[in-house]
């Protein structure tokens, strides 16, 4: 839950980083440092070791409100063909293995 928290308070950020998640670049280097927020660039680390594919999978699931939101995940349902339960559970997968990255990440920067 943790992770979904920050990409929601970060919608910027997230936009940024699926438009990298479209390119073929190495991973996402951390935009500058906050000093205050080690998790945004934990989170930020942690989706670059993602595969451009699962990268984009996961920003777009949690892109958007409500409707939006909702839109956004039958328009992947139908762009991966695959069933509504599948991406959920892709996402779900995706999102416990961002948390685990992020938290261990955090308790090594000793925050």
């Amino acid at each position: 839950m943790l992770v979904l928290e920050i990409v929601k308070a970060r919608a910027k950020e997230s936009q940024a980083l699926e438009e990298i998640a479209f390119s073929t670049v190495e991973p996402v280097e951390p935009v500058g440092p906050t000093g205050d927020e080690p998790q945004i660039e934990c989170l930020q680390q942690c989706l670059g070791t993602l595969s451009s594919e699962n990268r984009e999978l996961i920003l777009q699931y949690y892109q958007g409100e409500k409707g939006e939101k909702i839109r956004n995940r039958r328009q992947l349902t139908t762009r991966l063909g695959v069933p509504l339960n599948t991406l959920r559970m892709r996402a779900l997968r995706l999102r416990e293995r961002l948390q685990g990255c992020v938290e261990q990440c955090v308790s090594e920067t000793g925050v």
